[in-house]
């Protein structure tokens, strides 16, 4: 009966300990799952750097373009600005010409004005482009700082480091199972041992019970037909050697109940070792349950808390996508406004230097006639002092001239007011 109960035990030790590495097995693909989603975490992460990287590099192409765009500007506002320059009156026309050199001044202060105002801009762009740099360089910061602050100070994830060494206990339990297994097989060989040589005592006292049951019943019969002149003494004889066997025989029978005493006592010892180990094994069996129940929770857990991390880092980066992205779409609205006003100001530019170059053209022709008229007015004074001196005979001469130096006072009067409206325009 003991031999079949620990048959059946060490069937059910067989039994839990196949379902506890069904469950080591199981935990241990758990944890390869959440490695791999560690990895993908990790993954996820490097992409956001890469393409924090490119909006980066972006930003930093647009920033070049707009310092290249501003250096075009003020190489083409210095260029302007020295022709313009150039187009002033010598130290001999100065005073004739005041008018003409304050429309210039004015000009040059307006070009003036305008490339500070390009420049600002410029500059504005440039703060603009790092300011958005640095939000993205201390975002990504905080989300990754974030991220290893939960990892690290998350409970059941330190948790889940244990997992190694409940492996190892795993291991541990397995090599004392197979110790005890091991145990429980030679005590059953040597009890199957004792058992025959028990069997084998049993069946001897049987015997030698038997026989001397035997012997005492002839020994009765001997005595009944005993005669009166029968010699006994070989009777006595036989009869002192069947007593010698059979005190032998009960030597035998003791030293053999002896050894059967001894074996029971070897065989409860035996029994009690294995229901010591038996319970060691239930308690074992316990432990291990309540620690896969607590793996197993932990393990739920972590999946819960790595779901939530990953969609609070999803979250995290959709809205700092979200915000870069409407960031770089209003630099790019503003740079291409930049770019349209710079097109629109170089357009200007371009027309102003033509209407300049056309009034200076008209500048020197008006300039000239009016060297002529007055050449010829003084030609014509000189003429009217020589008639008025030579005779005031020709009066009809006198006349002529004086009408010929009315007409060229009056066309240098309507040149003056042209040159004033042409100096106005400019």
């Amino acid at each position: 009966m003991t031999i079949d109960k620990l048959t059946i035990s060490l069937r059910r030790v067989r039994k839990a300990f196949d379902e506890l590495s069904q469950e080591l097995v199981v935990s241990e693909s758990e944890n390869k799952g959440l490695k791999e989603s560690l990895s993908e975490q990790k993954a996820s992460l490097e992409a956001a750097e890469e393409k924090r990287n490119a909006l980066e590099k972006k930003l930093l192409s647009c920033a070049e373009g707009a310092q290249k765009s501003r250096s075009q500007l003020e190489e083409f506002f210095q260029t302007l600005t020295s022709k313009i320059d150039s187009l002033h009156p010598s130290k001999e026309t100065a005073d004739a010409d005041g008018i003409q050199k304050l429309e210039i001044k004015e000009c040059l202060n307006v070009l003036r004005g305008l490339k500070e105002t390009t420049s600002l801009k410029a500059e504005k762009v440039e703060d603009m482009l790092s300011s958005v740099n640095e939000r993205l360089e201390s975002g990504l910061d905080s989300i990754l700082k974030s991220v290893e602050f939960k990892t690290s100070s998350d409970p059941g994830l330190l948790d889940m480091t244990k997992y190694e060494e409940i492996a190892v206990e795993n291991r541990k339990v397995y090599e004392s199972n197979v110790a005890l297994k091991e145990q429980l097989k030679a005590q059953q060989l040597h009890s199957s041992r004792l058992e025959e040589q028990i069997q084998t005592f049993q069946q001897s006292e049987s015997d030698m019970r038997a026989r001397s049951n035997q012997l005492e019943r002839d020994l009765d019969d001997l005595r009944k037909a005993r005669s009166p002149g029968f010699d006994v003494s070989g009777l006595e004889q036989g009869s002192a050697h069947l007593r010698q066997q059979l005190r032998k025989a009960e030597e035998g029978l003791e030293a053999a109940s002896v050894e059967m005493e001894t074996h029971k006592k070897l065989r409860q010892c035996l029994e009690q070792d294995g229901a010591r180990y038996k319970k060691c094994y239930e308690n074992a069996k316990a432990h291990l349950k309540q620690m896969a129940a607590a793996h197993r929770s932990k393990m739920q857990n972590a999946a819960v808390m790595r779901t939530c991390l990953v969609k609070d880092c999803e979250d995290k980066i959709d809205k700092y996508k979200r915000c870069s992205e409407a960031e770089i779409s209003c630099l790019k609205y503003d740079y291409s406004t930049k770019e349209a006003e710079c097109t629109e100001l170089s357009d200007k530019l371009d027309i102003s230097a033509d209407q300049l170059s056309q009034m200076k053209e008209s500048l020197a022709g008006l300039q000239s006639s009016l060297e002529d008229m007055r050449k010829q007015q003084l030609v014509g004074e000189t003429k009217l002092k020589d008639a008025t001196q030579q005779s005031l005979s020709n009066s009809t001469e006198v006349a002529r001239l004086r009408e010929r130096l009315q007409q060229t006072k009056e066309k240098l009067h309507a040149k003056t007011g042209d040159l004033m409206k042409v100096e106005k325009r400019a």
